[in-house]
């Protein structure tokens, strides 16, 4: 039965997808025996093959680097942050400014704007800028 959300697949998994793989199994049988869902299998096999073949060292590889690169991409503020932001901006705070003063209305309860970090705030800034 395939696992119910959303969990990375591991070494373990890749190696048991290879073998399987390797014996002609279907990916809807390689899911019901791995334990995870069809679509997780197509998207694993999709993204992390080199070629034709399936390897777990080559999935593995792929899998890391491409991990390490979404760590390091700061998200763009929804909703109401964007428009604290952009009225801030429109009074010509600073960057560091507007970072603190959101940090604070966080700090002190008062807000549910969701922004703890200064590249959020120059995304927004960033983006607005380029419009």
């Amino acid at each position: 039965m395939a696992q119910k959300g959303y969990h990375h697949v591991t070494r373990d998994i890749r190696s048991q997808i290879q073998v399987l793989k390797s014996s002609n199994l279907s990916q809807r049988k390689i899911a019901e025996k791995v334990g995870i869902s069809q679509s997780a299998v197509s998207r694993e096999i999709a993204k992390n093959s080199s070629g034709c073949e399936y390897s777990t060292k080559i999935a593995d590889k792929k899998a890391i680097e491409r991990r390490s690169l979404a760590v390091n991409v700061p998200k763009k503020p929804k909703g109401n942050l964007e428009l604290k932001i952009r009225e801030c901006t429109e009074k010509d705070w600073s960057p560091e400014q507007i970072s603190g003063r959101l940090k604070c209305l966080l700090y002190h309860g008062r807000s549910s704007l969701g922004c703890k970090d200064l590249d959020k705030v120059l995304l927004v800034i960033y983006h607005q800028s380029n419009c």
